[in-house]
């Protein structure tokens, strides 16, 4: 993220660069942006190069000490040629660094979610990524977990609402989710629970590896919801039988054993 904000800041800056610092106008604005391309060009091309030669955390370390100094360059210059090189250089190693983030991304996660995970990584939406409020001790043994969601919905709008909902059926079991159900209650006909089970505990985090397609259909879903309240939502363990540690000294498996356990379950 430090990375992103930093490259966007030298855009965002460019116009006051290329103005006080070089005394020019449009014509010098348009060179300085010409380096930026021409920087990102060169960065992709030696994405191959710089992974052959150094480790992940060593890339990343030397690009940002790398851009520290070219940006410093840029502060300092008041020649078109030097702050243009300095450019070029800023921009070929953000590319760069900007590469391995997404690499090591796609290479640390399972493949069944490494699109997901891509997702997570990449969103800006900082709702997305928030956690809910979690008071029961969770790790990678717990599960599965129910979720329910309540929504009081006004009756001419039923069949609207009941339509969406089957669209946000489909990437929640998208998202690893299986027993989905809508039900409206018989006794109040305004009140709707969309019902559905989680396989893990952890997944309950699982609006952190959504795309900006499914969070808009929560969002369609949400705004047919009427009342004071806000949309309800439920999470609760499901502690089936045999599911109890009688034992505290038993160890959980680690990240790695879970996320394998998963993908294995999902080729069988």
């Amino acid at each position: 993220m430090i990375t992103g904000v930093i490259g966007g800041a030298i855009i965002a800056l460019m116009p006051l660069v290329a103005r006080d610092l070089l005394g020019g106008g449009a014509q010098i604005y348009g060179i300085a942006l010409s380096a930026f391309g021409l920087g990102a060009v060169i960065g992709a091309l030696y994405v191959p190069l710089v992974r052959k030669s150094l480790s992940g955390e060593a890339a990343i370390r030397a690009c940002a000490l790398s851009m520290s100094g070219t940006l410093l360059a840029v502060a300092l210059s008041h020649e078109l040629i030097l702050t243009s090189a300095a450019l070029v250089l800023t921009w070929a190693v953000w590319m760069i660094s900007w590469a391995l983030f997404n690499i090591g991304v796609q290479l640390s996660a399972p493949r069944w979610v490494a699109g997901r995970s891509l997702a997570a990584y990449r969103s800006e939406d900082a709702e997305a990524l928030a956690h809910p409020d979690v008071r029961l001790a969770l790790t990678h043994r717990s599960g599965p977990v129910v979720i329910e969601i309540e929504f009081r919905v006004a009756q001419e709008n039923a069949p609207a609402f009941h339509n969406v909902m089957q669209d946000v059926q489909l990437f929640r079991k998208r998202n690893g989710a299986y027993g989905w159900s809508i039900a409206r209650d018989i006794a109040d006909p305004e009140l709707w629970t969309e019902r559905y089970i989680a396989r893990r505990g952890l997944i309950i985090y699982a609006n952190a590896r959504s795309t900006h397609s499914e969070r808009a259909l929560d969002r369609q879903a949400a705004s047919f919801h009427v009342g004071p309240e806000p949309v309800r939502i439920r999470r609760m363990l499901e502690r089936p039988f045999g599911s109890v540690r009688w034992k505290d000294d038993v160890p959980d498996c680690t990240a790695n054993e879970f996320l394998l356990g998963d993908y294995n379950r999902n080729r069988t």
